[in-house]
């Protein structure tokens, strides 16, 4: 009967880590403190593509160091379309990225003088 107590509290203890981890994966950045996200550093870009019906904008940026990817041109998604307002292909720009279940995100965004 021990052992029954035992190996039941320890299946209840490992489903609550699963679960933790499952909510924490899944929990948008808009409920992320926006100081955590700016601890990122900023990366500079130009704007390539806007694509406002997807919620995506493609940009050619430097280094991700932070996410160990090096300058390249690709799409990242923005959890509102809105934040692609005023913004032109071809604008330079500097952003902060933030890599969510293997999808790449524009946290914040704006225009690089």
């Amino acid at each position: 009967m021990n052992l029954l107590v035992r190996y039941l509290a320890a299946l209840v203890l490992m489903q609550t880590v699963v679960l933790n981890c499952v909510y924490a994966a899944d929990t948008p950045s808009s409920q992320r403190s926006a100081e955590s996200a700016r601890a990122m550093p900023w990366v500079r870009a130009e704007i390539r593509k806007i694509d406002t019906e997807n919620s995506k904008v493609t940009l050619r940026h430097e280094p991700l160091t932070e996410l160990n990817m090096g300058a390249m041109t690709m799409v990242f998604r923005v959890d509102d379309a809105s934040m692609l307002r005023g913004f032109a292909v071809g604008d330079r720009v500097k952003f902060i990225p933030e890599s969510r279940a293997g999808q790449l995100f524009v946290n914040f965004m704006e225009k690089d003088n």
